[in-house]
């Protein structure tokens, strides 16, 4: 708890929780992959300094893809909206 507290009041960043959503089509997965390359590119030419990223608390990932997302808080001054596409779990009628 004083670890969340810390982050709070030193950097002004809350916890967002990861959430769940629909799928992504094949032009948001490739918009996400320029952005990424783009992000890399920022980071090689110095312009992002890799040193100010946090990465706190733990998660764990099943062989299924499956994360424990109560452990797993993005810390940010914004909420990320990010998501990922997960399989539904339950029974399968055939």
């Amino acid at each position: 708890m004083r670890h969340n507290l810390h982050i709070r009041s030193n950097f002004t960043c809350f916890p967002y929780k990861i959430q769940t959503r629909q799928s992504l089509n094949v032009n948001a997965i490739d918009t996400r992959y320029d952005f990424a390359n783009a992000a890399l590119q920022l980071v090689d030419e110095g312009g992002i300094d890799v040193g100010n990223i946090w990465f706190s608390d733990e998660a764990y990932f099943n062989l299924d893809g499956f994360v424990n997302k109560q452990n797993w808080p993005i810390w940010g001054t914004e909420n990320p909206h990010a998501g990922r596409p997960e399989q539904k779990r339950g029974l399968v009628q055939s």
